[in-house]
């Protein structure tokens, strides 16, 4: 039967709420889609976090006055001010007013926390001068505030009497007339309406700080006195920027011309995510388990084996954790030692395999195994070889002597040893029926491929709620288990530790952090040898009623992919002794799925990603030329990853690849050369996105990695070796036409 290709990791896109707090409109989704290998390839998945950064979108308020003024005159003034306020934020303001001022603008403001404001103020000025009057006036108020988060627009019209946070009463006479100008501060907590009339002959310049951490009665007093002779004439055109975030104690900053308001947490325009909430029990990573082993992380945050350092050089090698049939749906594939046995005037074994990716250019000394629940258990019926219903392309006993997926792993592990290959064991996913799709242990429909169109591979079917796959926490920690136990049990010393849950990215990283923990326990209760090998999450979280909520990541300049995301580290420290621990970030680039860090953010394309930026006829910035975007995407991997390495934590890249001719040559997905027709073809975007990020890992000295994929049969990003598969000649699923020599050049350049 022939096989088609299905996208392993498949996002779709996210397109998420404004950015917060100074910042432009946020990003879209967070992971990108994935790689795997039937079917025509799926949606993208559930994105991740676009570019939040508090609760709701920022504030804008812009002021614009223009006002003539001739003034000839001495004069002195006395102005005495009293304020009592209730506010939530810290503004500044300063300017300068002349006649009739009228401010129109538009306001958005965002808080963090919760704000109850218990008090009223109402705060009313009357201005009247004949003369011209300068000076300085400074009402600072300190209260207690708790309110709710605030969103919305607010329009401010401005002229002689505003309804704020201080009562100015300012007296002035002078010997002439003068027009003069100012700037007007509102400080607001929800959306709100501002207007107040000022007429006024004198020049005055008043800032005023309003500080607010409780709710408190200030009074303060301003003695202006100023002496002005001259004639001026004077235009202005004022713009004021106000954005605030709450959070216990608020600070937010108003200005003329633009000034943006300083605050916590930031939108695309500005630095960060959602702050991230850390619980209260909180506490370091341990530094020592108090045990010794084969393989430990050393102070320096490096693997060592029986005590001496070793780069892991690697690649996933996939097919065990079970793939897609039409025939059966959901039987696995079993790709090691059977589908690229194609071709049947050379049949490839497992063991020429590993002697060739062994040796230069690769250099390979680890392979990570992705496996199911049901490869685990012998002679289940999704992995019996005698079956004629399923995809296994060749079952030939003098090449291929097992029974089911388990004596096929088991052997596979042995042959690894036998070869000098160290092994991390990957439970990918809570079944071989669902695969990718799932985020989390219990996971359920709807998956995230359920609307793409013309495809037939999707599993709304299929939960591991209930029913054949049902899975949940004691099913997954017996299964750590039965793996934990596998080197004893086969004699083998060449496995590294367990990756506990592939792409885990439904789960906030406190819950993420907890059952790694649980699952860390379930390997150490086993084998003295082996760790912990740690994914991170994505940049957002399922509740308990399914809904998706934003998962600090960091910098929202660039989104993370799913199983990238392990900001919350520093915030809430995982349990796991960190001499038996090692973080995997999984990160890919636009072959995958293009997300917004790869596309020009113009107004036509802000917004956008994947096929519908391909569409508008956006262009692609990704490449290793444009340092602009080079340091965006490394301030985002240094955000979510690279700063666990520089903290001494073992990091191992636990996946990353991609087309190296993408979009323009792809023979397994070719519209993406029609869709992205308008870009220049001598520059592979994908190939360009692989480079940058070997070049950063290179630069932080972070070298330990394990490449997607050996095999090539995953759809959105090929493999190591070639494939003769194409849609126009899928009679060559299976067969592999030896090493991508770019690819291995680029891997041995990696160390």
């Amino acid at each position: 039967m022939k096989q088609p290709i299905v996208w392993r990791y498949l996002l779709l896109a996210a397109l998420l709420a404004s950015a917060c707090d100074g910042g432009t409109s946020g990003g879209s989704g967070g992971s990108g889609g994935r790689r795997d290998s039937s079917g025509n390839g799926g949606n993208g998945g559930n994105g991740g976090n676009g570019g939040k950064s508090g609760s709701t979108p920022p504030v804008t308020v812009t002021s614009i006055a223009t006002v003539t003024s001739t003034a000839t005159a001495t004069a002195t003034a006395t102005a005495t001010t009293t304020s009592i306020a209730t506010s939530t934020a810290t503004t500044t303001a300063t300017g300068t007013a002349v006649g009739t001022v009228t401010v129109t603008g538009t306001s958005t403001i965002t808080k963090t926390g919760t704000v109850t404001i218990t008090g009223t103020t109402t705060n009313t000025g009357t201005a009247t001068s004949t003369g011209t009057v300068t000076g300085t006036a400074t009402v600072t108020t300190t209260s207690t505030a708790t309110a709710t988060s605030v969103s919305g627009t607010a329009t401010v019209t401005t002229t002689s009497t505003l309804t704020n946070t201080s009562t100015l009463t300012l007296t002035a006479t002078v010997t002439n007339t003068t027009t003069t100008t100012s700037t007007s501060t509102a400080t607001s907590t929800a959306t709100e309406t501002e207007t107040g009339t000022m007429t006024s002959t004198s020049t005055a310049t008043t800032p005023t700080t309003v500080t607010s951490t409780a709710t408190v009665t200030a009074t303060a007093t301003l003695t202006n006195t100023t002496t002005v002779t001259g004639t001026a004439t004077t235009t202005t055109t004022a713009t004021v920027s106000q954005t605030s975030t709450q959070s216990g104690t608020q600070t937010s900053t108003t200005g003329a011309g633009g000034g943006s308001g300083s605050g916590g947490a930031t939108g695309a325009g500005g630095k960060t995510s959602t702050p991230f909430v850390i619980p209260p029990d909180a506490k370091p990573t341990p530094e020592t388990s108090g045990t010794s082993g084969a393989f430990r992380v050393n102070a320096q945050g490096h693997l060592t084996h029986n005590g001496t350092e070793f780069q892991v050089r690697g690649g996933n090698w996939f097919g065990l954790e079970g793939q897609d049939d039409n025939a059966r749906p959901g039987a696995m594939e079993l790709y090691i030692g059977a589908v690229f046995w194609a071709d049947a005037s050379n049949k490839r074994t497992m063991d020429k395999t590993m002697k060739e990716i062994t040796t230069a250019p690769l250099n390979l000394n680890t392979v990570r195994v992705p496996v199911s629940p049901q490869t685990l258990v012998a002679n289940h019926p999704d992995g019996l070889y005698s079956r004629t219903d399923v995809k296994i392309r060749n079952n030939d006993p003098a090449y291929y002597p097992y029974t089911d997926a388990l004596s096929a792993l088991e052997d596979f592990l042995v042959q690894m040893s036998e070869n000098n290959l160290y092994v991390i064991l990957d439970l990918h996913s809570c079944s071989n029926h669902i695969g990718w799709r799932a985020g989390k242990i219990d996971d359920g429909p709807p998956w995230v491929d359920a609307n793409r169109e013309n495809y037939k591979y999707k599993k709304e079917d299929y939960t591991c709620k209930t029913g054949e796959d049902a899975y949940d926490k004691a099913k997954w920690l017996a299964d750590i288990h039965t793996l934990a136990k596998l080197p004893k049990r086969l004699g083998i010393k060449n496995i590294i530790g367990i990756d506990c849950f592939n792409e885990p990215w439904k789960y906030s990283w406190s819950q993420w952090a907890d059952l790694s923990k649980e699952c860390y326990d379930a390997v150490a209760a086993e084998d003295d040898d082996l760790i912990a090998v740690i994914e991170g999450v994505s940049g957002s979280h399922e509740d308990a009623s399914g809904k998706l909520l934003d998962e600090p990541y960091g910098d929202v300049t660039t989104n993370p992919n799913w199983g990238e995301n392990l900001y919350g580290q520093q915030f809430d420290p995982i349990q796991i002794p960190k001499d038996r621990l090692c973080f995997s970030p999984h990160t890919y680039g636009p072959a995958v799925y293009v997300q917004r860090q790869f596309i020009e953010q113009t107004a036509a394309c802000a917004g956008l990603e994947d096929d519908a930026a391909g569409k508008a006829k956006c262009n692609l910035v990704v490449q290793r030329s444009n340092a602009a975007v080079v340091e965006e995407l490394r301030k985002g991997w240094d955000t979510r990853f690279g700063y666990l390495h520089d903290n001494n934590y073992c990091v191992i890249i636990g996946e990353f690849g991609g087309h190296t001719g993408w979009p323009f040559n792809n023979p397994v997905k070719p519209q993406a050369a029609t869709t992205w027709a308008h870009l220049p073809k001598d520059v592979r975007y994908d190939w360009e996105w692989q480079n940058i990020f070997v070049d950063y890992l290179n630069d932080k000295k972070m070298t330990d990695f394990l490449y997607w994929s050996i095999n090539p049969e995953s759809g959105d990003t090929g493999g190591l070796y070639n494939h003769a598969y194409s849609l126009s000649n899928e009679s060559g699923w299976g067969v592999w036409q030896g090493l991508d020599t770019e690819k291995g050049g680029m891997l041995q350049n990696l160390k």
